[in-house]
């Protein structure tokens, strides 16, 4: 394992990996109660049905951040997107569970070219410095100490 990801090379140790690979873990179970409680509100959506998809995603995504991009880090569904999704995009908006999954998909795909063709990179380096200090500031709820000129 220490070869494999370089454990002492990163500054850390196999007993602090461990403790962390737990506490990540014990974070990623709750995520698949929650998550599948969330969606099971919806009609037509099965409970076992969510937290299997979960539990796939959470392990595919986890492997992969950690086989090709040797990264220590767990990927689960966030939880703020997908209460975003059931009680404001369903719910408050009225919008079928397909019918909203169809607009999730296309914003990947608006993503995905926005990405390929170089324009969110444009996009994000037009956004004026002193701006993106002030988001990082108010982000932080902390008093700014950059000054915009």
């Amino acid at each position: 394992m220490e070869q494999f990801f370089k454990v002492k090379e990163h500054g850390s140790t196999v007993k602090i990996e461990v403790m962390a690979g737990i506490t990540t873990f014990m974070a990623m179970a709750y995520i698949l109660m929650v998550n599948a409680g969330m969606f099971a509100n919806l009609e037509g959506v099965s409970y076992n049905a969510v937290y299997i998809a979960t539990a796939l995603s959470a392990v595919i995504g986890t492997f992969l951040m950690a086989f090709l991009a040797n990264l220590p880090l767990g990927l689960a569904s966030g939880m703020g997107l997908n209460a975003f999704f059931v009680y404001t995009a369903c719910f408050t908006f009225g919008l079928s569970y397909a019918n909203a999954l169809v607009l999730v998909l296309l914003d990947g795909i608006v993503f995905t070219i926005l990405t390929v063709t170089g324009i969110r990179a444009r996009l994000f380096s037009a956004i004026p410095d002193c701006v993106r200090k002030a988001v990082y500031c108010i982000l932080r709820s902390s008093e700014c100490r950059y000054c915009c000129e």
